[in-house]
């Protein structure tokens, strides 16, 4: 390596270090985030939920419950021959909508039912 190259080196790397030293005397020391006394508003999922003490539970109806569970079991009922035809190769057309219906008013019952 030739000896000019390397004192040229030297002298770059003196020169830049130097002049990194002075420039950073007149930089303004950072503030921290989020700065001293001030906080930031919460988020919503930092608020605890709001209960509602009462009873607001709605009284459950007997006979529209009774009428439901009659239709359930008609329809229950109606599966298992129609699960038969399947079987034998032939598609019922009603048999996906009664299953539709059991699987709405099982929902239904168990809602009434927890009320």
């Amino acid at each position: 390596m030739n000896p000019f190259t390397l004192l040229g080196c030297k002298f770059l790397l003196a020169f830049v270090l130097l002049g990194a030293q002075h420039a950073g005397s007149n930089l303004p020391i950072p503030t921290p985030f989020p700065p001293p006394g001030r906080s930031l508003p919460g988020l919503p999922i930092d608020q605890p939920p709001v209960v509602v003490h009462g009873d607001r539970r709605q009284s459950s109806n007997p006979r529209l419950m009774k009428k439901q569970a009659d239709k359930l079991a008609k329809l229950a009922q109606s599966i298992s021959p129609d699960i038969d035809k399947v079987g034998k190769g032939e598609m019922p057309k009603e048999l996906i909508a009664n299953l539709k219906q059991i699987e709405k008013l099982s929902k239904q019952l168990r809602r009434e039912l927890k009320r």
